[in-house]
């Protein structure tokens, strides 16, 4: 009897799993937007004030995430999702490459050096705040020094 209830169970939860994979999303609607590719004149202007804006601007990255599900360890320690390799880099990595060229382009324009503020927003379980703060250390010494890095 015990072993009929449960069969009668798995079965029941393959169905459902079974059913769960078969819902699609049978479109996809783009948003809408500005067709930048159809008004040059506009988009350069519109990229021109997003670049002249830059001393005004700081930046928010929501860094949150362990990868616990993808069973991707370093060292025995769960790695945060921000620090996988894509393309030979960390999404933390590519974050302050694209900021880094945007002050470059600032400074070639203008002649003045911006300095961008940033906030990571995170979560201080399995110690993430560490290991970004490694990363940034690891391969931007000069931009953070002990102290600097506050966390809330």
């Amino acid at each position: 009897m015990v072993l009929q209830i449960l069969a009668q169970n798995s079965h029941q939860i393959q169905t459902t799993i079974h059913e769960s994979k078969e819902c699609q999303f049978l479109e996809i609607h783009p948003p809408t937007g500005c067709d930048i590719s159809s008004n040059t004149e506009y988009a350069s202007q519109a990229s021109l004030w997003g670049i002249e804006s830059l001393p005004d601007l700081g930046e928010i990255y929501p860094l949150g995430g362990s990868a616990d599900r993808l069973g991707l360890v370093d060292s025995g320690e769960c790695l945060p999702a921000a620090m996988l390799p894509y393309c030979g880099r960390t999404l933390l990595e590519g974050l302050i490459r694209d900021l880094q060229a945007r002050e470059f382009l600032y400074f070639k324009l203008y002649g003045k050096q911006c300095i961008t503020p940033v906030a990571i927003m995170t979560s201080s379980a399995k110690n993430k705040p560490q290991a970004y703060y490694y990363i940034l250390r690891k391969t931007w010494m000069v931009w953070i020094r002990p102290g600097e890095f506050p966390t809330l």
